[in-house]
C-alpha cells in the first residue's frame, strides 16, 4: 500500500491521451519536476518505448522506429502538446519545468541553478558543486543519474523538413513558452 508521504517521485506521462496510451493518473497538485523533450525526438522515443513493450533496454532497428514514427507522428505530437500545456497551464501544485537537453548538456548548472534549490536544498553547503562534478565524471559509463538522461542508441533518428514544419505548425506557442526554436527540432 502507498505512503505518499514517503514518496519521493513519480514518473508519468499523464495527461497523454492517444490511441496508443491513456494515462489517467494525472497529477493534481503537490510538486511537479516537469523535464520537457524535444517533441520530435520525445515521440520518436515514445515509439521506440511502446514498440520494445515498454522496455526501455530494447532497441529496434531504426528503419522499424522510422515506419511506426511516419504511422503515429501527428497524433503523439498532438499528446505532447497536451501534456506540456496541463503543466505549464493547469497543474496547480508547485512546479518546475525544466528542458531535457538543457540538463542533458549542463547536468551541473541546472542542479545547482533550478533544481536543487527548488528541491530546497543548500546549494551553499561546502563541496556540493564538487560532488556533483565527480558524480557527472564517475558516472559517464551506461549507469548514474547523469545517464539516466542518455540512453544510448546505436542510431541518431533524423527528422525531415516536413516533420519539423508540422511540429513547429501544430507546436509553435508551447514551444515558443518552453524556449524552443524552429533550429531546436
Amino acid at each position: 500500500r502507498t505512503q505518499p508521504h514517503r514518496v519521493l517521485g513519480v514518473k508519468t506521462h499523464a495527461p497523454m491521451r492517444t490511441h496508443m496510451f491513456e494515462d489517467l493518473d494525472v497529477p493534481t497538485k503537490g510538486n511537479v519536476l516537469f523535464i520537457v523533450r524535444n517533441p520530435l525526438r520525445a515521440v520518436a522515443s515514445y515509439v521506440s518505448f511502446f514498440m520494445s513493450l515498454r522496455e526501455h533496454a530494447v532497441e529496434l532497428r531504426e528503419d522499424v522506429v522510422r515506419a511506426r514514427f511516419k504511422d503515429n507522428y501527428l497524433s503523439l505530437l498532438e499528446a505532447w502538446d497536451v501534456h506540456a500545456r496541463y503543466f505549464l497551464h493547469e497543474f496547480r501544485g508547485r512546479d518546475l519545468v525544466i528542458r531535457f537537453e538543457d540538463f542533458q548538456q549542463k547536468p551541473v548548472e541546472v542542479l545547482l541553478e533550478s533544481i536543487l534549490p527548488w528541491l530546497g536544498v543548500d546549494v551553499q553547503r561546502p563541496g556540493l558543486k564538487n560532488r556533483l562534478e565527480c558524480a557527472k565524471n564517475v558516472h559517464r559509463g551506461r549507469h548514474g543519474v547523469f545517464n539516466a538522461f542518455a540512453r544510448a542508441h546505436t542510431y541518431k533518428m533524423t527528422f525531415i523538413q516536413q516533420h519539423r514544419d508540422v511540429a513547429w505548425s501544430l507546436l509553435n506557442a508551447t514551444l515558443l513558452q518552453l524556449g524552443y526554436s524552429y533550429s531546436d527540432l
